[in-house]
């Protein structure tokens, strides 16, 4: 593309400007050739995204499956109500912020290299801050505390705003998280299998029902 815009701003004749153009449109189609070849396929961009849903997913939902544990020993029915619309309203923003960005993404093609580079640097940084956060909390007493302590403060109390809002932070943190990645992996995927992203959410979201459900049937043993 330099060579074309010498070319022209050199005042050379329209032979060599259409040498050069003709040169950079082969090139382009060399990327674009290459580009598709390393791209992700159907299936691996099924299994990585699905292993993100999966590992997002299962970390809110059985913080939350703790919760409503402790709230039925505190025999406190109410409180569930709270609960379960913290996490509801989580995951409809969560969907929500992923066709959103998506449409940011589609405005912005001209910008798309910058675009991908900085969701990639976000989910970098999202995960590096939480693995380091996750290994400062990674003792299962801690865990259990921290969440008996909060859980404690907030059913001391006649409003129990506070209850969804620990409820919906969990899982918003979650979806957040799970946007950018998937987000980074679409940037990766040609177009004809960005479909297998869309497919994920359905068995990922049956799988972690299942989990929860086992954990909550079996949660005494």
């Amino acid at each position: 593309m330099m060579q074309v815009r010498l070319s022209i701003e050199q005042n050379k004749n329209n032979f060599e400007v259409e040498k050069e153009i003709n040169s950079a449109l082969s090139l382009i189609v060399d990327a674009e050739q290459v580009k598709e070849n390393n791209s992700l396929s159907y299936w691996l961009t099924f299994v990585l995204s699905a292993s993100i849903l999966l590992r997002e997913g299962l970390e809110a939902f059985l913080i939350i499956v703790l919760i409503l544990a402790l709230l039925r020993t505190s025999q406190v029915k109410k409180a569930k109500r709270w609960i379960h619309g913290g996490w509801i309203t989580a995951v409809a923003m969560g969907i929500a912020g992923w066709f959103f960005a998506g449409w940011i993404i589609n405005i912005s093609g001209q910008h798309r290299e910058n675009m991908e580079g900085i969701i990639t640097l976000i989910a970098v940084i999202t995960l590096t801050y939480v693995g380091f956060w996750l290994h400062n909390n990674s003792h299962a007493e801690k865990w259990k505390t921290f969440v008996e302590d909060k859980i404690g403060k907030q059913l001391q109390k006649e409003k129990m705003y506070g209850l969804a809002f620990f409820s919906f932070m969990i899982v918003f943190r979650e979806a957040f998280e799970s946007i950018l990645f998937l987000q980074a992996i679409n940037l990766e995927t040609i177009s004809k299998n960005n479909s297998s992203i869309d497919f994920v959410p359905l068995p990922a979201f049956v799988l972690i029902a299942y989990l929860e459900a086992l954990f909550l049937r079996y949660q005494k043993k």
